[in-house]
């Protein structure tokens, strides 16, 4: 069993912890918090108590997240797996490309998803026809809670307008992975909630010269939704939080031979909350049995590079 040292404990690194002990892959050894010995069986206050572990599983808040990988990569020779996004500057992710990239794993936990899976297959099927446009809605009310303001996502000092790094890059990742690299991204920042200075939702726009357009709205400041829309030349896919559905064909026709609404099949159930679930188990347990194996993670590496110097040149401008 693979013996296991993280950084971050609470939240959604509880979360990962809870994977890593019930995947009977891995054991968590240590865990690691810079300013106090945390609750926790196994906490200490001694990094380097992590460098006796197989593995290192970066689980703080974004800003912390170069500051460990270039320490680990320096003085620990095992596998790390690292909560996206790998940088928050483009000179950070400068030189991230020195690293070692065969043995660090980036989480994008939505590549692993069922609506991934399922969205591939009906794409490889052609029965979608070519791809116009692609529409991503992932939103909630955190902005307008107390507790926001005091964590980390709402630290306007270490993580300004990290609506994108935080939410907006898995959507956007997805969409890259599906249509590769798009020739223009442009950002829209706003602020609902109007919590200090800090930008709480923001719009995403994609496009590809003679291709298909894309567009992911994330907000902190919204009611809960988790949609995907995907628009072809024969049908659409849409996921509205609960099922996948296929309409389709395009050429469907009422009685008067005028054009009319696509019959819709579902293809399958799952809520938004067991697919981030789902998603995020089956993203550990691919790294976990990545590290038994001895695989190279240098694809997976370069991929996450591309998707988040996507944002961070846009978010560099503003």
């Amino acid at each position: 069993m693979l013996k296991i040292g993280a950084v971050g404990h609470k939240n959604h690194a509880g979360k990962v912890l809870d994977i890593v002990n019930d995947s009977k892959l891995g054991g968590v050894e240590y865990v690691y918090h810079p300013d106090k010995l945390v609750n926790h069986p196994r906490a200490t206050q001694n990094l380097e108590d992590l460098y006796s572990c197989d593995v290192i599983f970066i689980l703080s808040p974004d800003h912390t997240h170069f500051e460990y990988l270039e320490l680990f990569s320096n003085n620990f020779n095992g596998y790390i797996f690292c909560e996206k996004p790998p940088a928050v500057s483009l000179f950070e992710l400068k030189k991230l490309k020195t690293f070692d990239r065969k043995r660090i794993f980036f989480n994008f936990n939505l590549r692993y998803s069922q609506l991934a899976l399922k969205i591939n297959d009906v794409l490889t099927s052609g029965q979608l026809g070519k791809v116009l446009h692609i529409d991503a809605v992932t939103t909630h009310g955190l902005a307008f809670s107390k507790k926001y303001i005091s964590s980390w996502r709402g630290d306007n000092h270490n993580n300004g307008d990290n609506i994108v790094m935080t939410k907006s890059i898995h959507y956007v990742d997805l969409l890259v992975r599906m249509l590769g690299q798009p020739d223009q991204l442009n950002l829209h920042f706003s602020s609902g909630a109007n919590q200090s200075h800090l930008s709480d939702t923001c719009n995403v726009f994609l496009a590809y010269n003679e291709g298909p357009t894309g567009s992911v709205f994330a907000s902190y400041a919204a009611p809960y939704n988790d949609r995907l829309f995907i628009y072809g030349t024969n049908g659409q896919l849409e996921y509205d939080g609960n099922k996948l559905l296929y309409l389709g064909p395009r050429d469907t026709f009422d009685s008067s031979g005028r054009y009319e609404m696509a019959p819709s099949t579902t293809l399958t159930e799952f809520s938004s909350s067991s697919m981030w679930t789902d998603s995020l188990r089956n993203s550990v347990i691919y790294f976990l049995n990545a590290v038994n194996n001895k695989v190279a993670l240098d694809d997976f590496f370069e991929s996450s590079i591309v998707t988040t110097r996507l944002l961070l040149g846009e978010v560099c401008k503003k």
